[in-house]
Formats: structure tokens, C-alpha cells, sequence
């Protein structure tokens, strides 16, 4: 009996930790900034004699942008802080295996052996 094969599921790619830095850290601080400008319009029309239903949507929707703009800033920061971090991590992986092939493994008596000149 033939049976087909199945397809693999779609494999959604992972950005990198730097390219979501690169994305997230802009677009907090856009959003940041937009929010901001809107709670300021929104004090503007709360103190022009505007029915409170209108100003309150206003002010909460423009919190809400300005704080999904923190959000995005700290999520870049963390995946900044991330990179950073594993960058450092894989630096002193190679300067340790560098030093270990430099000094000679050790043979089963125990002494090391001279490295390969």
C-alpha cells in the first residue's frame, strides 16, 4: 500500500538576538515617544471641555501605546544584554581552548606532552 509523505510542518525562522535588538530598540522608543504625545493631547482636550467618554478612551489608549513602547525597549534591552553576554561567553571559549592546545593535553600518565611544533 502506498502511503505519501508527510510534509515537514512550516519551521518559523528565530531571529537573532541582534536583529531583534535592532528591531524592538526603535520601535519602543518610536512608541514611547507617540504615546507620549498623546497623553499630552489628551490632557489638552481633557481641560478644553471635552465630554470625559472622549478624553478617557483617548488617555487609555494612548497609556497603553506608551506602554507597549516600554515593553519593546526592555525586550531590546534584555536581547542586547543577551548578545552581549554570549559574544563574551564564546570570546573566552576559544582564548581558553587557544591556551589548552598552547600548554598540551595530558597523556593517561598524567604528565603533559609537548605540543606539536
Amino acid at each position: 500500500m502506498y502511503l505519501p509523505e508527510k510534509k515537514a510542518p512550516y519551521k518559523q525562522q528565530k531571529w537573532s538576538l541582534y536583529k531583534r535588538w535592532q528591531v524592538f530598540a526603535p520601535l519602543g522608543l518610536a512608541l514611547c515617544g507617540f504615546g507620549l504625545c498623546l497623553v499630552s493631547e489628551t490632557s489638552h482636550i481633557m481641560h478644553g471641555g471635552v465630554p470625559t467618554t472622549r478624553w478617557v478612551v483617548q488617555g487609555t489608549i494612548s497609556l497603553v501605546i506608551f506602554c507597549s513602547g516600554l515593553a519593546f525597549f526592555g525586550e531590546a534591552v534584555k536581547c542586547r544584554a543577551l548578545y552581549e553576554m554570549r559574544r563574551a561567553l564564546k570570546k573566552h571559549q576559544k582564548k581558553r581552548l587557544k591556551d589548552f592546545k598552547a600548554k598540551g593535553k595530558p597523556n593517561k600518565s598524567g604528565t603533559k606532552s609537548e605540543p606539536n611544533t
